[in-house]
């Protein structure tokens, strides 16, 4: 736990079965609170820099103040060396807002628990339903209270997605645009491939700037690929070579279906992007 009272912040270790929380929490109650999810793998954290970065501008949207980075990223890394020894580790980093009229404390958390395994989805792949988020592809510039692009607490819209898409028979759910553009899992990124050029969603278009995504785009250039912002529609996401959707704990998961729809592949470039993802290896 993270705990602050005018600006001086204070660690203490907390078992995570017991309370921490008052139930006036604003992370609680309203989900006004902002998070992270870093992968750890044999000790090792996954855009570490990349995810505090993100952290800091997602705090910033919701004007909120937040730890030092030198604080968040000691309070990591003691949070991995007190949890048993485990091949990859989920490490969720969550920055809650003071409350008026409470008791004036800012209450901040940094969890560890072994991640699930995603080993079988890495190699076997998945599938995607498409559905509309319900926005334009300028909203986020015209209604930036919509907060997109922030990495909130506030998940049941994503979390009713992946609901939808399992009742469509799919693994999980890509967001699209009112006009079909493509934008982005509801906990993922999506990344592909067409010709010599890897392809994303520009972050404009109103989602978050994936941390994993943004790294396998640093690699891109020393495989032979020339990694590409672009807008994307649903129509042309059956004719690329490959489809990827890339998160930190999953990392590079190749898609076999779009709305039942069979998709083209290329294990070898998966497996390049995950050796580098989790590895950090290099061509």
């Amino acid at each position: 736990m993270l705990t602050s009272i005018g600006g001086d912040w204070a660690v203490r270790f907390a078992d995570a079965r017991s309370a921490a929380l008052p139930v006036t929490d604003l992370a609680v109650t309203r989900g006004d609170a902002v998070f992270e999810t870093i992968a750890f793998f044999d000790g090792r954290p996954q855009a570490l820099d990349q995810h505090l970065d993100r952290l800091a501008g997602s705090a910033r949207k919701l004007d909120m103040a937040e730890p030092g980075r030198n604080l968040w990223t000691a309070t990591i890394l003691s949070a991995v060396e007190e949890h048993p020894p485990w091949p990859e580790l989920s490490v969720k980093v969550v920055l809650a807002r003071h409350h008026e009229g409470d008791d004036g404390m800012v209450r901040s958390w940094v969890h560890v628990e072994a991640a699930a395994d995603h080993s079988t989805r890495r190699n076997a792949g998945i599938s995607l339903a498409t559905m509309s988020r319900g926005v334009t592809r300028t909203a986020a510039r015209e209604a930036p209270w919509l907060l997109m692009g922030a990495k909130t607490l506030s998940y049941a819209l994503n979390m009713a997605a992946t609901r939808e898409a399992r009742r469509r028979g799919a693994d999980e759910a890509l967001f699209l645009t009112v006009e079909g553009f493509v934008m982005e899992g509801p906990t993922s990124s999506v990344m592909m491939k067409r010709g010599d050029k890897l392809l994303t969603p520009a972050p404009g278009i109103g989602i978050l700037e994936g941390t994993t995504q943004q790294n396998a785009f640093a690699y891109a250039p020393s495989i032979g690929f020339e990694p590409v912002y672009a807008d994307i529609h649903r129509g042309e996401l059956l004719t690329m070579d490959a489809v990827w959707m890339l998160g930190s704990g999953s990392l590079a998961l190749p898609v076999h279906h779009i709305d039942g729809a069979e998709v083209s592949a290329d294990p070898g470039l998966t497996r390049l992007l995950n050796d580098h993802l989790r590895f950090g290896h290099h061509a």
